[in-house]
């Protein structure tokens, strides 16, 4: 969620390669996700994204532009079917 609202604001993120962040993070269109797990891994990143400015500027378009993806109307319906079918299958099993 951090992600799609730093998005929403026109900031493009630069992720560990970890669960959710690369699902949140488009590498190479939306911010960039690193290689590795570690703190160099994360300053080489940001330091070449900050490098080419014409660069920055499209991921923060592109992430900007995806963040408005993710607006409650568009996505509420499709969470609320997935909530409710998880919910029906774990009482078909319990009960």
């Amino acid at each position: 969620l951090n992600v799609i609202e730093a998005n929403d604001m026109g900031t493009p993120a630069v992720v560990y390669p970890v669960g959710g962040l690369i699902d949140s993070t488009v590498s190479g269109q939306t911010g960039l996700v690193t290689d590795a797990e570690t703190p160099e891994s994360l300053a080489n990143a940001l330091a070449g994204i900050v490098k080419t400015p014409v660069e920055y500027a499209r991921y923060r378009i592109n992430a900007w532009e995806r963040s408005r993806t993710f607006s409650w109307p568009a996505i509420l319906p499709e969470t609320t079917a997935w909530l409710e079918s998880h919910a029906k299958r774990k009482h078909l099993v319990a009960g």
